[in-house]
């Protein structure tokens, strides 16, 4: 069973038992100096072992171990040491309460009398309290004095190797993590750390000072933490700093925590609690460091820094991690910048005072100057490219973490134009027509807009005159699109831009038929027939809504040499004079006259190339079969979907139609198919341009291209119904009889023309 081993030196001792197994001694102060020593082996597998010497007022009660101390586990979990004395313990040699195969690691305690202001514990040699190295979790170690000092050589484990790691607690007043003159070096912490947790837990002695920064001159023990040196370590284990009052990471301190030795994350955190006394903060003064990942966790006001965070070493101050009653001085740092970029806020504190939350505090800064383009102003951005003086913090900024900011000290600043390159937009055209060049075809090419500025607009150019000359030959000429002036809106200002403009090329093609790629020396390329059918080309190609239907539908009948009546000369004029007012911005000279000899194909139209009026040569099968004004049914396009037409009242002459009302995204307007089956736009106030007096059946057709177009226009109406030639439309719906067909209804064969 489990063995138990205690030496006692002092007065009296007191033995507790539990069964027949002593679980503890209390030893009562000796009157003389005492002391307990084991320079060789104790041993008790599984069991408890105390060593504890205790004297009264400032006799040594002295503990020294130099040999070993076994409590481990057989097979299960590890045993108890206790180390206790009223002065002093040094121990150099192994305390191990390690457990057995399965099984938690067990305890260990070295404390010297935290009550007695001279008690000191030293630790060295190897305090070992491993979980199973099948299963368990490790064990706990504490070490404990008014003043506790480590040893570079001292190895301290709490590891579980299929189980969670342990906690070496180190729990004296002061504590101070340095190279040299500290408690413990960082090499040394790391070690430990790279075994299981620690955690560095302080207390108050009552004393004035310990001289940390911002406390003044003095010693004693106020229950501060001070980490001043390098740190590194690459396990997951979390270091804890509990502070009874401040935990200070000092010039040199440099901890690096958070990824494995494959650089890949591991958890691994520091966790700060302070003020347990009442008050307390947690800075880091100029030049400390924290990287590799890791978290910055403040207990105590319940927040985390999960980056690398560097405090910069031209600081004279501190930066505040946790809490501060004092104000935060925010000032810009002089220099110069592009317009658009950021200004970065430099924190700093009152002379002697701590400074800034390693958290970036909330809101947006604004600045006052009292000089700068167009003289003193105020902001959050510096809104014009140019020189600014007496730049200071005005507004914006909280946190809770601070109780307010205030303006520090004024700087100057310079903005620099911000970089954009402009490139105009390559265009074509076809010989013979005039290109409108607009203000919007062109792209920026390379650089980012300041804030939420566009540029909307430019002024085009035709380097030589090509855009709109009607006589320049076919051709690809680069940089003739010229461009410059650009405009915007967001509050974009040009001269807050260095602006670079790049030109665009300039390709025309040869007129249908001309095969000419220069300057053409026939007129007959640029007759009026010529404009006329390419404009209406155009139109087709590049219109929107009603204008593309139309150009589309007086084309077709053309090409299928329909006769033309004076009331459809005069709707189709007018579709080929707005497609001329489209195409050729008023630079086409083509007069009425042009217009009818191109429609009946009469002298004037020039070259209306493949044009046949006799059906007798290759016009791809398209024959005039009438010339006495009928509808020419032969070569007419086929209806392929047919609307059943509402019954008209017995003996009453009625018109039957079919009415399209386009929305707004397509032009809007009303368009009826007249008897011709051309779309004719309706006129408020007119009569609908349908043939009155007639009762035919009751069907009206749609051609195939009638199907398509329809559909291409989301949102377009399409009525079909009877009414009385004289009416409005608006009337005829009020009094005719009508009903609405859905578009996407609409079917027809899938071939056919």
């Amino acid at each position: 069973r489990m063995g138990t081993v205690a030496l006692a030196a002092g007065d009296a001792v007191t033995l507790t038992l539990t069964g027949n197994s002593l679980i503890d001694v209390q030893v009562d102060p000796a009157s003389i100096s005492t002391l307990i020593e084991n320079r060789q082996m104790i041993q008790a597998d599984a069991g408890t072992v105390i060593l504890s010497a205790q004297s009264a007022n400032q006799l040594l009660g002295q503990v020294v171990n130099s040999g070993t101390v076994e409590a481990n586990g057989i097979t299960a979990d590890g045993g108890v040491i206790r180390l206790r004395a009223s002065s002093t313990i040094a121990n150099t040699g192994t305390l191990s309460a390690d457990a057995g195969a399965n099984g938690n690691g067990g305890t260990i305690s070295v404390i010297a009398d935290l009550a007695n202001p001279g008690s000191l514990t030293t630790v060295d040699g190897i305090l070992s309290a491993k979980g199973g190295s099948l299963s368990g979790n490790g064990g706990s170690i504490e070490t404990s004095g008014h003043r506790l000092t480590v040893a570079d050589t001292a190895r301290i484990d709490t590891s579980a190797a299929n189980g969670k790691s342990g906690d070496w607690l180190l729990d004296p007043y002061d504590f101070t993590i340095a190279a040299s003159g500290g408690d413990i070096t960082g090499a040394a912490l790391a070690s430990a750390l790279g075994a299981g947790n620690v955690t560095i837990q302080t207390a108050a002695g009552g004393v004035t000072c310990t001289g940390v920064l911002g406390c003044g001159t003095g010693s004693g023990t106020n229950g501060d933490i001070i980490v001043n040196d390098t740190v590194s370590w690459q396990t997951g284990s979390s270091l804890t700093l509990d502070a009874y009052r401040n935990i200070e990471f000092g010039s040199s301190a440099n901890l690096t925590f958070g990824t494995d030795s494959t650089s890949f994350p591991n958890g691994a955190t520091i966790q700060m609690l302070y003020g347990s006394g009442g008050s307390g903060y947690a800075y880091a003064v100029a030049g400390s460091q924290f990287s590799g990942g890791g978290s910055l966790v403040d207990i105590t006001n319940g927040f985390q820094v999960t980056q690398t965070v560097s405090m910069p070493s031209t600081a004279t101050t501190g930066y505040i991690i946790g809490s501060s009653g004092a104000p935060v001085y925010v000032q810009l740092a002089g220099g110069a910048g592009t317009y658009g970029d950021t200004l970065s806020p430099v924190y700093s504190m009152t002379s002697g005072g701590t400074a800034m939350n390693i958290n970036s505090p909330s809101g947006t800064a604004t600045w006052a100057w009292t000089g700068g383009p167009g003289g003193a102003g105020s902001g959050s951005t510096l809104n014009n490219v140019g020189s600014y003086t007496g730049l200071t913090y005005s507004s914006g900024l909280s946190s809770i973490n601070y109780s307010s900011f205030a303006t520090g000290a004024s700087a100057s600043w310079t903005v620099t134009q911000r970089p954009i390159t402009l490139t105009a937009n390559d265009q074509s055209k076809i010989a013979g027509n005039v290109l409108n060049l607009g203000s919007t075809a062109f792209s920026l090419s390379s650089g980012t807009m300041a804030y939420s500025e566009t540029v909307t607009g430019v002024t085009l150019g035709s380097a030589n005159g090509y855009a709109a000359s009607t006589t320049q030959g076919a051709g690809t000429y680069a940089n003739e699109i010229t461009i410059s002036g650009g405009t915007g809106a967001g509050g974009f200002n040009a001269a807050n831009y260095n602006i670079t403009y790049v030109s665009g090329k300039l390709t025309i093609t040869a007129a249908s038929g001309s095969g000419s790629t220069s300057t053409p020396t026939s007129t007959t390329t640029n007759t009026a027939g010529n404009i006329i059918q390419k404009a209406m080309e155009a139109e087709v190609t590049g219109g929107g809504g009603y204008a593309q239907i139309f150009a589309a539908d007086l084309l077709q009948y053309r090409e299928s040499n329909m006769s033309f009546n004076e009331k459809t000369k005069q709707v189709s004029v007018g579709i080929v004079r707005q497609a001329l007012k489209d195409q050729c911005q008023g630079a086409c000279n083509v007069s009425n006259d042009d217009i009818l000899a191109w429609l009946t194909g009469g002298s004037s139209s020039g070259g209306d190339s493949g044009k046949t009026k006799t059906g007798s040569s290759g016009d791809s099968g398209k024959t005039k079969t009438s010339s006495s004004g009928n509808t020419g049914n032969k070569g007419k396009t086929k209806a392929v979907a047919t609307l059943t037409v509402p019954t008209p009242p017995k003996g009453v002459a009625v018109d039957i139609f079919v009415a399209v009302v386009m929305p707004s995204s397509a032009g809007g307007g009303v368009y009826f198919k007249d008897a011709k089956g051309a779309w004719v736009r309706y006129e408020s106030g007119s009569a609908a341009p349908y043939e009155t007096g007639k009762s035919p059946d009751q069907s009206v057709g749609l051609t195939k291209d009638d199907l398509a177009l329809l559909k291409k226009v989301p949102g377009a109406q399409v009525y079909v119904g009877y009414g009385q030639g004289t009416d409005s439309f608006n009337s005829m719906l009020n009094t005719g009889t009508y009903k609405l067909v859905d578009p996407n209804s609409l079917t027809g064969p899938s071939t056919g023309s």
